[in-house]
C-alpha cells in the first residue's frame, strides 16, 4: 500500500515537472539589452582558469545571450560539448557545469544536441545526453543567473534502457 502512494507520488511530480517545462517561454524571463557594455579585464576562478584562452576569445566576440552575455559551446570528444559563457558587465568568464552529448538509442533514432538562447532572455533550453547514456535525452531549462546556471525543470524526450 505504501509502495503504491509512493509510485502515485512520484507521478504527479514527474507529470507537473513536464508540463511546467513545456509551458516556459523565453518572454517569462526578460533583460534589457546591454550591448554596449564590456569589462576591461576577464575575470576567470577555478577550473574556469583551464580555459582562460577560450574564455578570453570568447570575451571579444559580440553578445549574444541574456543582455550581456556571450554564450558559444565547444568540443569535448565524442559528440560532447560544453558551453562557454562570458559576462561581459563584470568580466568574468565561466562554464556551464555539465557537459550535452548527442542522443540515440534503436528505437528513437538520432536527436543532435541542441542550445537555444536569445539576447533578450535568461533563459537556456538545452536538448541532449547530460548522463553520458546517449539513449537517455532530455530537454533541460535553465536561466542564468550572477554568473551560474540554476535549472528550471527537465523532461524526458526518451529514456530508454
Amino acid at each position: 500500500m505504501k509502495n503504491n502512494v509512493l509510485i502515485v507520488g512520484l507521478m504527479v511530480v514527474v507529470i507537473q515537472t513536464s508540463v511546467k517545462a513545456e509551458s516556459i517561454n523565453f518572454e517569462d524571463y526578460p533583460v534589457q539589452n546591454t550591448q554596449d557594455v564590456f569589462a576591461k579585464n576577464i575575470i576567470l576562478k577555478g577550473k574556469n582558469q583551464k580555459y582562460r584562452t577560450l574564455l578570453t576569445e570568447l570575451s571579444k566576440q559580440e553578445i549574444n545571450f541574456a543582455g550581456h552575455y556571450v554564450l558559444d559551446s565547444f568540443g569535448c570528444g565524442g559528440g560532447c560539448q560544453v558551453l562557454a559563457t562570458y559576462n561581459a558587465k563584470t568580466g568574468y568568464g565561466f562554464l556551464h557545469p555539465q557537459n550535452f552529448s548527442d542522443c540515440y538509442s534503436q528505437t528513437h533514432g538520432f536527436i543532435s544536441r541542441d542550445y537555444e538562447f536569445q539576447n533578450n532572455s535568461r533563459l537556456l533550453v538545452v536538448t541532449g545526453s547530460r548522463s553520458s547514456k546517449p539513449y537517455q535525452c532530455e530537454k533541460v531549462y535553465y536561466f542564468v543567473h550572477e554568473n551560474s546556471f540554476k535549472e528550471i525543470a527537465q523532461h524526458w524526450i526518451y529514456k530508454s534502457n
